[in-house]
């Protein structure tokens, strides 16, 4: 009997850099960035147990030169961008992010066939 090795779909989509999911997280205050960051991580990493595909792929975080300026030299206002290898991971980790935290606004666009990516931007005010 011959061996066969595959690598799993979200190995291979990380491989690829492709993602089924994408939230960008707009001006978050500095206050709630610890909070944000242990509840991304732990939401993604639940996910992950109960399915191997559900995966966080990349957490980005950056400050624009802009927001700094505004807050008068304090790091307020920055923005993340999270990939997933799944939308419906995307979907329900911002669902969670929106019931958690106060004043924030989100906004869902699905980039439609073939691809199944949904684009999620959520706005602290």
């Amino acid at each position: 009997w011959p061996v066969h090795f595959t690598v799993c779909p979200a190995c291979q989509m990380i491989h690829n850099k492709q993602y089924e999911g994408r939230i960008k997280i707009k001006n978050i205050p500095v206050v709630s960035e610890d909070r944000l960051d242990d509840l991304i991580r732990g939401f993604c990493h639940r996910a992950f147990e109960r399915d191997p595909l559900d995966r966080l792929i990349n957490l980005e975080k950056s400050l624009p030169a802009h927001a700094y300026r505004q807050a008068g030299g304090r790091q307020d206002g920055s923005d993340w961008t999270v990939t997933t290898t799944e939308n419906q991971l995307a979907n329900k980790l911002a669902k969670k992010i929106k019931d958690a935290f106060s004043k924030v606004k989100s906004k869902t666009k699905f980039a439609g066939d073939p691809s199944d990516v949904v684009e999620i931007t959520i706005e602290f005010s």
